[in-house]
């Protein structure tokens, strides 16, 4: 066990103190036919996801041929975006390429509704303010974050000129980029740099051949690892999972796995992390009962992020089960915390290259068991911490956001120091300064709104702006 500080370990006194109160217990077995009727439509879920998607796909594609022939273009176009997003195909592909040049009103028609301006404001950063001297010098940098965010700047902010002010990045929340809250900002015409640790999302936008730019990073790759890192605890779990209750994330396959390995008589001990949200919550903890694995799980919810890091710091594995994801954070976070990966080669969001012989192992849903044996007893073969800094720490991602801008727009050369690095932890914010960043982005948000008044005076705004955030960056790093 590594040396630890007085504070640590105080810290740690505490947590051993607190996470048992956090366990929650199995149900009594719910009814039979109740319990057997859910697990029915689990398997009916993952039977559609692994085999029938691509049928559901072209029966969408039918239907968007049918209305563009009876020219109602708005449900062409959402059912062409739809089929795309449930399998994609180039013929999916060149048709939305083909759509987008003549169906832009259209597009803006099926942005969602938009959400509050305070959700807005929570999931937006300004990296770099715009420069201004005599006019504009220099473009900011502005991120918004999750998918159903975007919708708000879509409908209420004025996103040319936002745009003309602000290089815009966008980092989704759920891999399927055809989706009418993404492209719809084709509309502002500028640069913006769309997040994309998917493959086939980097393709999509890329063949698009618009103003949206792909870059290969994502949430994943915004971790604060001074709150994921290290401790030097013993380990207590073989392996983890970390989700919520939806029904996307498979717990099922999860007990099921443990009930398997239980079967065969491994020695097993595991670790479930759960956001107190989800649907299948009393159907999971019914099955734990069912499937007598009270001795073999422990299950947690709604825990801070000290106490994550912890059980990622006492698990040998991390193991992720959803066949669709966005980015995700929950692997790389354990990456960072020290405990490697084990991700489904079906998975589709997460970036498959990070998944690698440092950080763990991409596996067929049937080598679930296999490999977590394998972790049981080679955890140690892994570095998935020393990978995590050199490639996906929040520098590194600066360092490629800074490179991506400067490549797609030839006349800029922004530096590293020129852009503030952010996490997310959840919600984004700074990572080394302590700037009042909410207050920031109401402020652009008020003066970019749509049908505002005249005379927005924005270039007084900005060099008042500058000044006073250099300020209060001078205050926040003397008191560092």
């Amino acid at each position: 066990m590594n040396p630890r500080s007085p504070s640590i370990n105080s810290n740690l006194n505490e947590l051993q103190k607190i996470l048992p109160e956090k366990q929650i217990s199995p149900l009594e077995t719910a009814e039979d036919n109740a319990l057997n009727f859910h697990l029915m439509k689990y398997k009916a879920v993952d039977l559609i996801q692994n085999h029938l998607l691509p049928a559901i796909a072209w029966g969408l594609y039918g239907y968007s041929k049918y209305y563009g022939a009876v020219k109602n273009r708005e449900r062409e176009l959402n059912c062409l975006l739809k089929a795309n997003r449930v399998n994609q195909t180039k013929t999916f592909t060149r048709r939305i390429k083909k759509l987008l040049g003549s169906s832009q009103p259209v597009l803006k028609d099926l942005v969602s509704e938009p959400t509050s301006k305070e959700m807005a404001i929570c999931r937006t950063i300004i990296l770099k303010m715009p420069t201004w001297k005599d006019g504009l010098s220099s473009k900011g940098v502005l991120l918004v974050t999750f998918t159903e965010t975007f919708s708000y700047f879509l409908r209420e902010i004025d996103i040319k000129e936002l745009a003309s002010f602000f290089y815009i990045v966008l980092e989704p929340s759920w891999a399927g980029y055809s989706d009418p809250d993404i492209l719809a900002w084709v509309e502002c015409g500028s640069t913006v740099i769309v997040e994309a640790t998917e493959r086939r999302d980097r393709e999509f936008l890329a063949y698009l051949d618009s103003n949206l730019h792909p870059v290969s990073f994502g949430a994943s790759d915004w971790v604060n690892y001074n709150q994921f890192h290290p401790i030097g605890v013993d380990k207590q779990y073989d392996v983890v999972c970390i989700a919520n209750y939806k029904p996307e994330k498979r717990l099922h396959i999860y007990l099921k796995t443990l009930r398997a390995l239980k079967a065969r008589r491994v020695d097993i001990k595991a670790a479930l992390v759960c956001a107190n949200w989800g649907s299948t919550k009393n159907q999971i903890l019914s099955l734990v009962k069912r499937y007598s694995l009270e001795g073999v799980l422990d299950i947690y919810e709604a825990l801070n992020q000290s106490e994550v890091n912890y059980i990622l710091n006492v698990s040998k594995v991390n193991v992720l089960l959803s066949l669709k994801e966005g980015s995700n954070r929950a692997l790389f976070e354990g990456m960072f915390a020290g405990t490697p990966a084990i991700l489904l080669e079906k998975n589709i969001g997460v970036n498959k290259d990070y998944i690698n012989e440092k950080t763990g192992k991409l596996v067929k849903e049937r080598e679930l068991a296999e490999s977590i044996i394998h972790f049981k007893k080679y955890w140690q073969s892994y570095d998935p911490r020393s990978w995590a800094m050199n490639n996906i720490s929040p520098e590194k991602t600066t360092e490629k956001l800074v490179a991506a801008i400067n490549y797609i727009d030839k006349g800029v050369k922004f530096t590293l120091g020129d852009i503030d690095t952010k996490v997310n932890q959840p919600e984004v914010g700074y990572f080394t300064n302590k700037l009042d960043k909410d207050a920031l982005i109401d402020s652009i948000l008020h003066i970019f709104t749509k049908n505002r008044p005249n005379g927005s005076g924005l270039g007084d705004f900005f060099a008042q702006k500058q000044f006073a955030l250099k300020i209060e960056r001078s205050k926040c790093e003397n008191n560092m």
